[in-house]
């Protein structure tokens, strides 16, 4: 979550697990998304690079799998770049490193 005024970062919720699997990791965003509310989709989500975890946000909050997601994107950088992104999923991803210096978007 984002506080404006202090212009802070505060984790709305971290998870630790010992099984680094998309089945496992999924039920954590769903089980997030089921309290706060079925329909709701955080603006921006902080990951790190694991493969499995971005695949259980992608699923849990986009409603989609890393393979549309990158079809969506392909389509806009090749073949039609008028497609709003946005539209369809509504929530930003970032990559965030170990070092913490940086961030990439995906």
């Amino acid at each position: 979550m984002h506080d404006v005024k202090q212009k802070v970062l505060i984790p709305f919720s971290e998870f630790v697990t010992t099984a680094n699997d998309q089945i496992t990791i999924t039920k954590y965003p769903r089980s997030i998304q089921n309290k706060l509310n079925k329909n709701y989709y955080p603006n921006v989500i902080v990951t790190d690079m694991s493969w499995a975890l971005i695949n259980s946000v992608l699923t849990a909050f986009k409603s989609c799998s890393i393979s549309d997601y990158l079809n969506l994107v392909f389509e806009k950088l090749f073949i039609n770049e008028k497609i709003n992104i946005e539209e369809k999923i509504k929530t930003k991803i970032y990559l965030c490193r170990k070092d913490s210096s940086s961030s990439s978007f995906l």
